[in-house]
């Protein structure tokens, strides 16, 4: 991961919009996932500012995580 502060935000926008009751190990691996699923997806675009691109993937899959087909 190169950029640790990227991370954080995603982190703390997706306990913002998605909370969870997860232990906080468990839950850390399914933030890195849920990361990278972001870094992949067409919502991680340069014409955004990253704050709104992040948003946008999070309020699209607000429910509990998995990983669209």
């Amino acid at each position: 991961m190169s950029n640790n502060y990227s991370f954080y935000l995603f982190c703390k926008l997706k306990d913002v919009i998605m909370p969870s009751e997860e232990a906080y190990d468990l839950q850390y691996e399914q933030d890195l996932q849920l990361y990278e699923d972001y870094l992949e997806s067409e919502f991680d675009i340069d014409t955004k500012g990253e704050y709104e691109c992040m948003v946008d993937f999070l309020t699209t899959y607000n429910t509990p995580y998995s990983k669209p087909i």
